[in-house]
């Protein structure tokens, strides 16, 4: 979106971020986690640790991508790259020992 579609990275890190939480939520809860929520409770109470979880990883995220290409120029892709390898083990922590641990 950044590139291709030239939004600002901000703007692109964030319409990515949606449909990537989406699609996540799903696949972690049926394949990677095997989540046992039943109850309309647990279910609410899993989907907002986990949305609850991403947002504090796309904070971290958004920080990074402003002080690495915003503030000091440096190539978005190579920043974004670097961003997302730290998002995403954050998310798998958050997920294993919070979201849907067992």
């Amino acid at each position: 979106m950044n590139i291709q579609i030239g939004w600002n990275a901000l703007i692109a890190n964030i319409g990515s971020w949606i449909l990537a939480v989406s699609f996540a939520y799903v696949t972690n809860r049926v394949w990677v986690f095997d989540s046992n929520a039943e109850t309309t409770a647990d279910f609410i109470k899993e989907i907002t640790s986990f949305i609850g979880g991403r947002v504090a990883t796309l904070v971290i995220e958004e920080l990074i991508l402003f002080i690495f290409i915003t503030n000091l120029g440096m190539n978005s892709m190579l920043v974004k790259i670097v961003a997302q390898v730290i998002v995403i083990v954050l998310n798998y922590v958050i997920s294993k020992l919070i979201v849907f641990k067992k």
